[in-house]
């Protein structure tokens, strides 16, 4: 039928970090100004070594992130405070893992491809984060499960 997409439902799964001290930024647009307060990442069934979360502007620019942070809680979400403010834009959210050991709960779309498509990029070598970020395309079909908690700008 017209107007109707075809939409791939998501498996996730406690999954090894696919390289170790890599960084996966997830784009994200947001229309106003908000405050970031946490970030938050679903560990899986094993914790190892040290995550870093963040937030970088389309150039690249760090604006926020935790610095290294042990990782802790099996089959738990984990959650720091992250505070910055951020004006209407597009940004990218980052998760790095020191080590290919720990996992995160991810999901693995068919192709490394998907990802490229829906601006998913990747920084090598790139823990803890750094103040500068340089963007390469993803070659893992590997997508982790992370979020910030947001409050608006009043």
């Amino acid at each position: 039928m017209a107007g109707y997409a075809a939409v791939q439902l998501l498996t996730w799964s406690s999954t090894t970090w696919p390289v170790a001290s890599a960084a996966i930024l997830l784009p994200f647009s947001i229309q106003s100004a908000l405050t970031v307060q946490r970030c938050a990442w679903s560990n899986g069934a094993a914790v190892s070594g040290n995550v870093d979360c963040g937030i970088y502007n389309e150039d690249g620019t760090r604006v926020v992130s935790l610095g290294s942070t042990a990782q802790a809680g099996v089959n738990s979400v984990q959650t720091a405070t992250l505070s910055a403010s951020l004006v209407a834009g597009s940004y990218f959210m980052a998760l790095a893992l020191d080590n290919t050991t720990g996992t995160i709960l991810a999901t693995a779309p068919a192709s490394a491809s998907i990802g490229r498509c829906v601006g998913i990029q990747w920084a090598t070598t790139f823990f803890p984060l750094g103040a500068t970020a340089t963007f390469a395309n993803p070659t893992n079909a590997y997508i982790p499960q992370f979020c910030l908690g947001l409050q608006t700008t009043i």
